[in-house]
């Protein structure tokens, strides 16, 4: 959405957040080691869907403001 705005900076940023999240919850389940609850492996915590879910709420709120966020901070929750 950034880019079709033509906003550069912002798709940039989005994606380095992105990124981040994705990098940091990748090392966390390596850590932790919990396993799923069918059995299938040993990633399940934490959740990569909820934190990719959650790092676009807050970056939404930091560049357009509370009342555009809240609809992915609902979407999240329910994630």
């Amino acid at each position: 959405m950034e880019l079709a705005r033509g906003d550069r900076e912002g798709a940039g940023q989005f994606a380095l957040t992105f990124a981040a999240t994705t990098g940091t919850v990748e090392v966390l389940k390596r850590v932790t080691g919990v396993e799923r609850p069918d059995g299938s492996n040993d990633l399940s915590f934490p959740s990569g869907h909820a934190a990719r879910a959650f790092s676009s709420a807050p970056y939404v709120r930091a560049r357009h403001g509370l009342l555009p966020s809240l609809p992915l901070y609902a979407g999240a929750l329910y994630v």
